[in-house]
């Protein structure tokens, strides 16, 4: 059946059929049949006639997508378990410059093949990193998001990040953040933020003397009647955000911004979380904001009974024994 699939594509050139295409990307969703598309060769297919400029943008009117952007989705589908040795990267790379569509499609896989620190290394070169910066004015929501999700997977790697930190994507992303209003594009910007911040004391403190940002962040995760996924995904990064800006710096201006604009519920509302790490998040920013001097009084607020009983809770926890002594040592102080 896919080899029929990709014969007919691979005759039919610009006269597609959108039902046979949303077909195949509902099949495509299937890892093991992605795998039978890519071993047919329909990603080179695809890549060719797209980079032609083979098929329509426009759009039929009980249609919501056009020829090209349903081919475009049908590739990122394909080539999502691709290999980075079966994929053009200079051919990706040059849509960086092309429309809209091309631009947010290459993005959205040269994220996906950021699957191993060898892949991320050949991916975020230097003129990459420069290109991607350049596309951060660019503000198509779909470019935005695909880019960000590119850069994030991108910033998980050591080296990679290091690059990022030495082209100042930390300012660009503060810049950039004033125009969004997104949840889902300022979950993947703070989220780069954070890795940023966690090998660099520079951007932490950037950061934290961003004052309108951090304000912004706390504004938006407080929208009423508005609660989506990625609402609460941002806000569980910018708990993340918070409590590594206050570690990575000790810095009590800092600490006293990010108390005097109400991010601490962000912080304590990461002692929920079941994950280690994020228990750590929570409490050792706690051990640093109660050295300040005097105290503020949000500390002796919304640091309630209720909310030292949950911290004393994390003494309960005792597997891995290895894991969890930092964070008791920790929750004693």
């Amino acid at each position: 059946l896919i080899q029929t699939c990709v014969a007919v594509i691979k005759t039919a050139g610009s006269e597609i059929n959108s039902d046979l295409v949303t077909s195949l990307i509902t099949l495509a969703e299937d890892d093991t049949k992605c795998r039978f598309f890519l071993e047919h060769g329909l990603h080179t297919v695809l890549f060719s006639n797209l980079d032609a400029g083979l098929y329509s943008l426009e759009k039929e009117e009980d249609e919501l997508k056009s020829a090209k952007e349903l081919m475009c989705e049908f590739l990122a589908m394909v080539t999502s378990s691709a290999l980075l040795e079966e994929i053009s990267l200079p051919l990706l790379l040059s849509w960086l410059k092309k429309d809209d569509i091309l631009c947010s499609t290459a993005f959205l896989i040269l994220g996906n093949l950021c699957t191993s620190d060898e892949n991320t290394e050949a991916i975020a070169t230097p003129e990459f990193v420069d290109g991607a910066i350049e596309k951060l004015s660019n503000r198509n929501k779909a470019v935005r998001h695909a880019l960000l999700g590119c850069i994030r997977n991108c910033a998980v790697n050591p080296k990679s990040r290091d690059l990022l930190v030495s082209k100042d994507l930390g300012s660009h992303l503060l810049v950039i953040s004033a125009d969004i209003d997104d949840p889902g594009l300022m979950q993947k910007l703070v989220s780069i933020l954070r890795l940023l911040a966690l090998c660099s004391d520079t951007v932490a403190r950037k950061v934290g003397e961003e004052e309108t940002f951090i304000e912004k962040l706390v504004h938006m995760g407080k929208i009423e009647n508005q609660f989506s996924a990625a609402l609460g995904q941002l806000n569980v990064e910018t708990g993340r955000l918070f409590s590594t800006v206050i570690v990575k710096t000790q810095n009590p201006a800092i600490m006293r911004t990010v108390l005097d604009k109400s991010g601490l519920p962000h912080l304590l509302s990461l002692l929920s979380s079941p994950h280690l790490v994020m228990l750590n998040q929570a409490v050792l920013p706690l051990c640093l904001l109660f050295t300040l001097d005097p105290l503020p009084s949000n500390l002796y607020t919304q640091v309630t009974p209720e909310v030292v009983t949950k911290i004393l809770g994390i003494l309960e926890i005792k597997k891995p024994a290895d894991g969890y002594r930092m964070v008791h040592e920790n929750v004693l102080k």
